[in-house]
């Protein structure tokens, strides 16, 4: 009786078979979706570091796609640039007023000599020397700050997307430099 259960599939082993392979046939992974994916996510390191914006101008070709269960894998071919940056310029703001509060000297008037105990001037010197007179010292200015526009940078190259299936979609687990560098 055991031989024939093996030999004969019983309706339910059937169903069972048919429920798993219709569980893999999952859809493609599409252009769409890759540019999606790769919003956020960051390729290289250092320097030549990238991470992809969601506004920026990009074109994807896909190279190749395998699938397999759960499991899939594309190759693409991705041409980025950021946009160019033009910084703005700050306003020239009006110094804060400088409140005139009274001297009680001159500022040209020379200064009394000390009086410390004890304490003369050398033979030959006067006791305190005639400083020069002290130029009146303008309000600070304050720069409008203009930044350079920068150019944009272009970007160019091949990336793997590893992926997996998880909740009923395709999730991108990690991205891999193939040859994804500046131009």
């Amino acid at each position: 009786m055991l031989s024939r259960c093996l030999i004969r599939p019983s309706r339910l082993s059937v169903a069972w078979l048919a429920l798993c392979l219709a569980c893999t046939n999952h859809p493609e992974i599409t252009r769409e979706q890759i540019a999606n994916d790769l919003i956020g996510r960051g390729v290289g390191e250092g320097l030549s570091a990238w991470t992809f914006q969601r506004d920026e101008p990009r074109t994807i070709t896909v190279i190749e796609v395998k699938q397999s269960g759960d499991k899939a894998t594309a190759v693409v071919e991705v041409k980025t640039e950021s946009k160019p940056l033009a910084m703005p310029s700050f306003p020239a703001f009006p110094p804060p007023p400088v409140a005139a509060t009274p001297s009680p000297l001159p500022l040209s008037a020379p200064l009394p000599p000390p009086s410390i105990p004890g304490l003369s001037p050398l033979p030959g010197m006067s006791p305190i020397p005639s400083a020069p007179p002290v130029p009146s010292i303008p309000p600070p200015l304050v720069p409008t700050f203009k930044f350079p526009r920068m150019s944009p940078r272009k970007y160019s190259g091949r990336v793997r997307l590893q992926y997996e299936w998880v909740a009923g979609q395709w999730s991108l687990l990690r991205i891999e430099n193939l040859s994804f560098k500046p131009e």
